[in-house]
């Protein structure tokens, strides 16, 4: 059975991915522009990922080590094989 509606915008791997750069501490906005989509899409597939995964994990201590090791390493966009 076919899916009806219009199509996902991320692929189910790169949904996953903007959930890891959530945990690490990334903003919503900041996702958002990452995945050139809006942040109600954002918020949509967080919450889709809540379903399926659980609630984000990270302990508030290492938020800002992982933010700061994401945002410093020069590489702004996520790694993906979409053009």
């Amino acid at each position: 059975m076919s899916k009806r509606g219009r199509p996902q915008k991320l692929t189910d791997a790169e949904q996953y991915e903007l959930r890891r750069f959530r945990e690490a501490g990334a903003s919503i906005a900041r996702l958002a522009a990452m995945w050139h989509i809006s942040t109600t899409t954002v918020h949509q597939i967080l919450a889709a990922q809540r379903v399926k995964f659980g609630p984000e994990q990270l302990p508030k201590e290492k938020r800002q080590y992982a933010r700061l090791h994401l945002f410093t390493s020069g590489n702004s966009e996520p790694t993906s094989t979409r053009s």
